[in-house]
């Protein structure tokens, strides 16, 4: 037994002393958090193509709706007076590269009244059968000399209506 133990003894003493392989195993250390490390990377840039391929398919989808539903004498409310927008806008966002793993949510696409609210997102004032009743004249005679923005309705939550330089 102790010429055991002696042996044994030798072997850890002789390991202790022996640096081949110690490149190996820093390397071996040290990769593991970089190939974690690039991992992540890629999987943020793979996140990042697939919001910006979301993102082009939605325009893709209002511009297809406005090709298809551009009649000046029927145009709005468009989900009312245009037969084929369901069907253009599905078109057009499932032709990105993500195809039918992109949809339409349903009870899109909807009209309405919006307003922009203190922190800069849409708020809903109303929908196609409820006009809301504090639209200012004058933004409504403003949209109307645009012809892009036929019938757009700018609001505001101040109770009197913009100067008329603001236009």
């Amino acid at each position: 037994m102790a010429i055991r133990q002696m042996t044994i003894r030798k072997a850890l003493a002789r390991l202790r002393g022996d640096q081949s392989g110690t490149a190996a195993l820093e390397f071996a250390l040290v990769g593991t958090f970089l190939v974690v490390g690039l991992l992540n990377a890629v999987d943020v840039g793979y996140y990042t193509y697939q919001r910006m391929t979301v993102e082009n398919a939605a325009q893709a989808g209002a511009q297809a709706a406005w090709k298809t539903c551009n009649d000046p004498s029927s145009m709005l409310p468009a989900t009312q007076n245009c037969a084929g927008l369901t069907t253009a806008i599905t078109t057009a966002i499932q032709s990105s590269s993500l195809g039918t793993a992109v949809t339409l949510a349903s009870g899109y696409p909807a009209e309405g009244y919006y307003c922009v609210n203190a922190s800069g997102a849409l708020q809903a004032v109303g929908s196609l059968s409820s006009k809301p009743s504090n639209l200012f004249p004058r933004t409504r005679q403003w949209a109307l000399r645009q012809p892009k923005l036929r019938d757009i309705n700018i609001c505001s939550k101040h109770s009197a209506p913009p100067p008329s330089n603001a236009f």
